[in-house]
């Protein structure tokens, strides 16, 4: 929900909350660059929640571009694409030339259009100022960004669905969802269509080791009986209330004469 409310802010600036907070905590900044910041000034409580989620704003937002002016050639993510500096190398470019001149989509149009698309600049026309880059590959990845000509603003977007509306379920998904990389296997034998929501949540925490056992809740200077209540022998924690206690042991012999399995090892608890 943090998300959300940040969103809204970068995507509905006339707002009065919104106003309210770009003129107490960026003074100065224009909208377009409300999505560029980051800001450390620490505010409220309904500041600093939704300021925690900034930079995955910025990760996956990106302009819809129109007339040009808003989105910003190099370090912009435009049209649902990969900001072109994470692909190419920024360019150097001449000492003499104004930062301003060249920072944003138009200026890299041509005067005419085809088809009521624009016409991007060869990029023979930058080599005065460019370096280190091939020319072929930038033209071929401009040609592949077809933009319609437009007298509006750009309009920031946010996601990777056709739409590039911000939905709670998407930021979610892609917050939460484990790559590839760092997949969690606990992950895919608890989160499954078949299992009570009820059963999952608790094989979660006991995955996490986030039941509260005595031994927990003694950290959190509860007072009380350390003694597993089903055997009164040991102390109470997860891996006694669960696999060494007599009871637990009883109850994973049912389960393995149920399934016909045998062999379980102590702490193997799948």
């Amino acid at each position: 929900m943090g998300a959300r409310v940040w969103w809204n802010w970068l995507s509905k600036p006339h707002t009065p909350w919104a106003r309210l907070w770009q003129a107490k905590y960026v003074p100065g900044c224009q909208w377009k660059d409300l999505i560029r910041i980051c800001p450390t000034t620490p505010g409220s409580l309904i500041w600093n929640a939704p300021n925690l989620h900034s930079a995955f704003i910025q990760e996956h937002s990106f302009w819809e571009v129109h007339s040009g002016t808003s989105a910003r050639f190099w370090e912009d993510s435009w049209q649902q694409l990969p900001k072109l500096a994470s692909l190419f190398y920024k360019p150097r470019w001449q000492a003499h030339m104004h930062h301003a001149d060249i920072i944003n989509v138009h200026q890299f149009w041509q005067q005419q259009t085809s088809d009521n698309f624009h016409c991007w600049k060869s990029a023979s026309t930058w080599q005065a100022n460019w370096q280190g880059e091939s020319y072929t590959e930038i033209e071929q990845e401009l040609n592949q960004r077809k933009i319609k000509q437009s007298d509006q603003h750009g309009k920031l977007r946010w996601g990777h669905t056709p739409k590039g509306m911000f939905t709670t379920k998407e930021a979610h998904h892609l917050r939460y969802t484990p790559t590839q990389e760092n997949k969690d296997k606990l992950w895919d034998q608890v989160w499954q269509p078949g299992i009570w929501s009820k059963v999952s949540t608790f094989l979660w925490l006991l995955g996490k080791q986030r039941i509260l056992t005595w031994d927990k809740l003694q950290k959190r200077s509860f007072i009380g009986p350390s003694r597993c209540p089903n055997c009164n022998l040991n102390t109470e924690t997860n891996a006694h209330l669960m696999d060494t206690c007599p009871l637990a042991t009883q109850l994973w012999e049912k389960i393995d004469n149920c399934n016909r399995r045998s062999g379980r090892r102590q702490g193997d608890i799948a």
